[in-house]
């Protein structure tokens, strides 16, 4: 399966659309002129709207043998409401200078969000637990790609991604209210030269600079605790590779 954006000028207006039982989805392809385009795509979840018996399968295999569908205690009675929906959106830039020089710029951002919340009767009694989960994830990076003459091109390749998560849970035997974060941030930069020696062998030169971030915190109420811990990793690699392709048969080896 390839799941790599296009990343070719088409020059082309273009859009589509679809609803499922689960989300609706729409692309665009937006040409500016011949040297500029755009590429937009979204999808957003539709139980906010309406709840269909596909997406309820697909809430009970994503949340099964969690909290969420497992029953209360024995003389206890418990109803529960959980709202999760989920949407993602990417853009891309598509910029070609001319046919030796080619720009590329992507985005791609995706939300996840649990609310839930638990409404328990016991011994004449009914107490409430709300709970929360938010996940969300961005990549963004870009590219220049440039061909000097026929035996050797670069590439420059500047990237950044972050996930986050949050979560708070409540717990009505103990009212231990817990808190997490978690996050990771990884940004780089890529250098990389290729020289072909012939159509089938190629000497591949590069640099790459990778600086990644790592927070977890974690708090509760009782009994008191509080931790936020963050660590970074700074890299430099620099690598060396060989391909040679002739008659279906591909060789690789490299050193970093």
């Amino acid at each position: 399966i390839d799941i790599r954006s296009q990343n070719d000028l088409t020059n082309e207006f273009s859009a589509g659309a679809g609803v499922s039982l689960v989300s609706a989805d729409a692309y665009f392809k937006i040409p500016v002129n011949e040297k500029l385009e755009f590429h937009f795509s979204g999808r957003r979840s539709l139980n906010d709207l309406f709840n269909t018996p596909t997406y309820e399968s697909y809430f009970d295999r994503t949340f099964q043998d969690t909290d969420i569908l497992v029953a209360g205690g024995e003389g206890e009675s418990s109803n529960r409401t959980a709202d999760f929906n989920y949407y993602d959106f990417s853009f891309k830039s598509l910029y070609d200078l001319n046919e030796k020089h080619k720009f590329r710029f992507s985005t791609l951002y995706i939300d996840n969000k649990l609310d839930y919340t638990e409404f328990r009767s016991a011994d004449l009694a009914e107490e409430q637990r709300k709970s929360s989960l938010a996940q969300r994830n961005l990549a963004a990076g870009g590219t220049w790609k440039a061909t000097w003459n026929s035996n050797f091109s670069t590439e420059a390749l500047g990237y950044l991604t972050r996930y986050r998560l949050e979560a708070s849970n409540l717990t009505l035997e103990q009212g231990q209210r817990l808190l997490q974060e978690n996050e990771v941030l990884e940004t780089g930069l890529k250098l990389s030269g290729a020289l072909k020696y012939s159509e089938s062998l190629e000497w591949i030169n590069g640099y790459h600079f990778y600086e990644v971030g790592v927070l977890n915190a974690e708090n509760v109420n009782n009994p008191f605790f509080s931790s936020r811990i963050k660590n970074v990793i700074r890299g430099h690699t620099a690598f060396s590779e060989l391909h040679y392709n002739q008659c279906m048969v591909f060789f690789k080896r490299g050193r970093r």
